[in-house]
C-alpha cells in the first residue's frame, strides 16, 4: 500500500536490479536491492508484505521463483521453483496465493496454457492450479482479493480474450470476455473494484485504456487513452488483490 517495486529487465544486457517508488511522494526509483539472478520478462505479484518474482529470461528459460520483504531492501531470497520454466507468464495475486499463468517454454518458444500458485506466506515449489482456455503469453493480467483476470497476449498471433481464476479454488480459467482491440505485452493494474489494461502492441504500439468490473463478466469497456503509445510496459497501484 506504500511501495511500488520495479524488478530486473535488461538494457540490453539481462539486469538484477531492484528499486521502489513511494506511492504518497513523487520522484526517481531507489535502489531497493537485487534479485538474486539476473532475469528479464518476469511475472510479478505481491501481498501486503512480500513481492514475489517468478519465471524469467535470463537468457534461458527460468523457473526461479523469489521473493522479497517490500518495507524492507536489501537482496532477493530463494522461494522456490515454478515446475516449469517460462518466460512471459502472468503474475496475479490475492492476499494468500500467488498464481502464474501462461507464458513461453521450451523448446521453441512454445506457448503453454499452464496455470501454478503458491501460498505467498510459505516457500517451496508451485503446485498445478489447473489450464487456462487458450496457450499463450505477454497477456497482463490484475486482481481483486477474489478474482484474477488476464487479458490479450500472444498465440504467435495478437488476441483479445480476457480470463479469469478464482484464488480459492482449484480449476481452469474461465471465459470473461473480451478487451477492445486484440493486443499483447501491454500493462493491467487495479483497485479492488476495477481493473485496467493500458498500452500493447496491436500491430503498432497502442495508447488504449480499457476497464473492467471484477464482480461481473463482460468485455472491457473505454477508460480513455494514455498520452503516449506504446508496448513491453507494466503497471502497479496502491490498492490490488494481495492487499485484500
Amino acid at each position: 500500500a506504500t511501495r511500488a517495486i520495479s524488478g530486473g529487465g535488461c538494457t540490453p544486457t539481462v539486469q538484477d536490479d531492484v528499486d521502489y517508488f513511494t506511492f504518497s511522494s513523487k520522484g526517481n526509483g531507489v535502489d531497493w536491492g537485487d534479485l538474486d539472478e539476473d532475469r528479464s520478462a518476469m511475472g510479478a505479484c505481491s501481498s501486503a508484505t512480500r513481492g514475489l518474482f517468478g519465471g524469467g529470461y535470463t537468457p534461458g528459460f527460468s523457473n526461479t521463483l523469489e521473493l522479497i520483504t517490500i518495507a524492507s531492501t536489501g537482496s532477493a531470497q530463494d522461494f522456490g521453483d515454478l515446475e516449469t520454466a517460462r518466460w512471459d507468464p502472468t503474475a496475479m495475486a490475492s492476499p494468500t496465493r500467488a498464481i502464474w499463468a501462461q507464458g513461453a517454454v521450451a523448446p521453441a518458444n512454445q506457448k503453454t496454457d499452464l496455470l501454478e500458485y503458491v501460498t505467498i506466506s510459505s516457500t517451496g515449489t508451485a503446485k498445478e492450479f489447473g489450464n487456462a482456455m487458450t496457450s499463450k503469453q505477454a497477456a497482463p493480467g490484475c486482481s481483486n482479493s477474489i478474482r484474477g483476470v488476464w487479458g490479450g497476449g500472444y498465440t504467435p498471433s495478437t488476441v483479445g480474450n480476457i480470463d479469469t481464476i478464482d484464488f480459492a479454488t482449484l480449476g481452469n480459467s474461465a471465459d470473461f470476455g473480451d478487451m477492445s482491440v486484440n493486443r499483447s505485452v501491454g500493462a493491467a493494474f487495479s483497485s479492488s473494484t476495477r481493473g485496467v489494461f493500458a498500452a500493447g502492441w496491436s500491430g503498432a504500439n497502442s495508447n488504449i485504456l480499457d476497464q473492467i468490473n471484477f464482480a461481473t463478466r463482460g468485455d472491457a469497456v473505454d477508460y480513455g487513452d494514455l498520452n503516449r503509445s506504446c508496448h513491453r510496459t507494466t503497471g502497479t497501484s496502491n490498492a490490488h488483490g494481495g492487499l485484500g
